[in-house]
């Protein structure tokens, strides 16, 4: 075979159009990345907190509650639609409650997935395709990350105790030392090849004391 040398040019377009409206599908599609998860400070460490930086969307519940993996809350208005007919899945899975039993409310998230195991979540408040039904109010996707052909892990720990909490108001007013409270939680995240170019798998863990 013979190779011949093509010929090199450059083009430089300037185009002041502005983006063109996306007709294919009329989603409201808000990705949180991985990058936002690792960086923004999350009390509990709980990613669905998260839900409420995106636009057309905000929790009902007290803003002085803390929210860990262990908790499930249904109280989210997203797109203006109803609270507590929310719909959350995993990697396209259904994870939600649709009933309420056991202290466990309709539209509550069934998994809450370790937050450095998440590759992004997608917050839909607007129509969205077929796929996604049962909701009168949006659409919540977490994607897991997927290993590679190296091996990751990581760790983290928090430490919430007496000794380092300021008292609260009320306590001060009426001379009450601070309450008792001690809470150790911890994430361990590990991915790699399982079978090399072939295999894959992540594992992620969280642990809470309280």
């Amino acid at each position: 075979f013979s190779l011949e040398v093509g010929g090199v040019s450059d083009h430089v377009v300037v185009s002041s159009t502005p983006p063109q409206l996306k007709t294919e599908d009329a989603s409201g599609n808000n990705t949180i990345g991985s990058r936002k998860m690792e960086n923004v400070p999350l009390a509990g460490g709980q990613i669905y907190s998260l839900i409420g930086t995106t636009p057309g969307s905000q929790p009902t519940y007290a803003a002085n509650t803390q929210m860990n993996g262990y908790n499930a809350q249904n109280s989210y208005t997203i797109g203006g639609g109803i609270v507590g007919n929310n719909q959350f899945t995993l990697n396209g899975s259904n994870i939600t409650s649709q009933f309420t039993y056991d202290n466990q409310g309709a539209g509550e998230w069934t998994i809450s997935p370790n937050l450095d195991s998440i590759q992004e979540m997608n917050v839909m408040t607007t129509t969205y395709d077929a796929r996604y039904g049962r909701t009168a109010g949006g659409t919540v996707n977490s994607v897991s990350k997927s290993g590679t052909n190296q091996y990751h892990a990581t760790a983290r720990y928090a430490f919430e105790g007496t000794t380092m909490n300021a008292n609260s108001y009320q306590n001060n007013l009426n001379g009450s030392p601070r309450n008792g409270e001690v809470q150790n939680q911890f994430w361990i995240t590990a991915g790699g090849p399982i079978i090399k170019n072939r295999l894959f798998g992540v594992f992620g863990y969280e642990g809470l004391h309280q």
